[in-house]
């Protein structure tokens, strides 16, 4: 799955960074804090263990999710 998505962000020119937060809930909090400080374009969680809440908060920060 890493390797299709960044086939993908490569054709449209940008740069896959991989996280993995082994299972850790603040691990994740602190990955998806730091991507955001970075500016990253987008942010793509599989399975991600924040509260739905939570999540829509850093949404709202007007960064692509999928």
């Amino acid at each position: 799955m890493a390797r299709g998505v960044e086939d993908a962000a490569r054709r449209e020119g940008l740069t896959v960074f991989l996280c993995n937060d082994d299972r850790d809930t603040e691990k994740e909090r602190a990955y998806i804090k730091a991507l955001l400080s970075k500016g990253v374009d987008g942010i793509i969680l599989l399975k991600p263990r924040l509260e739905h809440g939570e999540l829509l908060e850093v949404r709202k920060r007007e960064h692509r999710w999928y």
